[in-house]
């Protein structure tokens, strides 16, 4: 058979066309795709709405559930996740609506979800969870650190310490007394001024960490504001105004603040102060006679 290619038009015959066409026809089907659809080049979205939607999130427990949503233009094929912080990964239930439950190590853990699409594009999304097991701690250090304070002022300035191991929201106060309540300056190092009403004013003071566990300390401070007065016959100082000069009217023990307690005999008296010590002044077997108050001792 003669080439139809080397011919003349002359020497083509009819059947020779029909080769040429369907070579041609043959060619341009094995360059032709035959799948109709184009190729899915979109990525596929996910989102993280369990335990928020925020990029960060602190919890006292673990494991812990992640879940969220997953979308694509055509389907889902599966969702992983990841925990850079425990070199976990795992594949989530469910695609469109999914969820994982992920252990967790203490401290920040930042866990990553893929979803892959049919056509192997990914999306990603990504929540740093902070696990917090230790117990913040707080103190009270001043005025005292002992549980029971005299004070002879209103308000009082109480003042201390706080730690945790991830952070702390803050310092709060508050006084049963008085029903007072409020939060301190500072948290690590934390002060407040709190008013005290006379007599017992029991006072705790408590932090919440990040995850909501709670430390606490307490202290009772006893306000006294009292003073000694007295009057009449003052020969012996029994006034104890440091004279010796009689009063038809109340007159103050000179220097005394805070008295608790007074107690009167014929020629003396003796106070006892909140802080208990006990001051006396007057006449008596012994010492001698003192018209100003002076230290007598300690109250047990």
């Amino acid at each position: 058979m003669v080439n139809p290619a080397t011919r003349s038009q002359s020497e083509f015959r009819p059947n020779d066309w029909k080769v040429i066409v369907l070579a041609v026809l043959l060619i341009s089907a094995c360059g032709k795709d035959h799948d109709s659809k184009p190729r899915d080049v979109n990525s596929p979205t996910v989102t993280i709405d369990t335990p928020t939607t925020a990029a960060t999130f602190f919890t006292a427990s673990s494991p812990i559930t992640v879940a969220g949503t997953a979308s694509d233009n055509r389907t889902i094929a599966s969702v992983e996740w990841s925990n850079a912080a425990t070199s976990d990964t795992g594949t989530a239930t469910g695609t469109t609506t999914w969820s994982a439950s992920v252990a967790l190590a203490p401290g920040d853990n930042s866990i990553r979800v893929t979803a892959t699409d049919g056509a192997g594009n990914m999306g990603t999304a990504s929540i740093t969870i902070t696990l917090d097991t230790a117990q913040p701690m707080v103190t009270i250090d001043t005025p005292t650190t002992s549980l029971a304070y005299d004070s002879p002022i209103t308000p009082l300035t109480l003042g201390g310490t706080a730690w945790d191991d991830v952070g702390l929201i803050a310092v709060y106060w508050s006084n049963a007394a008085t029903g007072g309540t409020g939060i301190t300056s500072g948290t690590t190092t934390w002060s407040a001024s709190v008013d005290l009403i006379v007599g017992t004013n029991p006072i705790t003071v408590w932090t919440n960490d990040m995850v909501g566990n709670t430390a606490t300390d307490a202290i009772v401070v006893t306000l006294c504001l009292g003073t000694a007065l007295a009057w009449g016959e003052n020969g012996s100082g029994q006034l104890g105004d440091g004279t010796v000069t009689d009063s038809s009217m109340p007159v103050a023990a000179t220097g005394l603040t805070g008295v608790l307690e007074v107690a009167a005999g014929n020629l003396h008296a003796v106070a006892l102060l909140c802080d208990g010590t006990v001051w006396e002044w007057g006449s008596g077997s012994s010492p001698p006679a003192r018209s100003s108050p002076s230290l007598g001792g300690r109250w047990m």
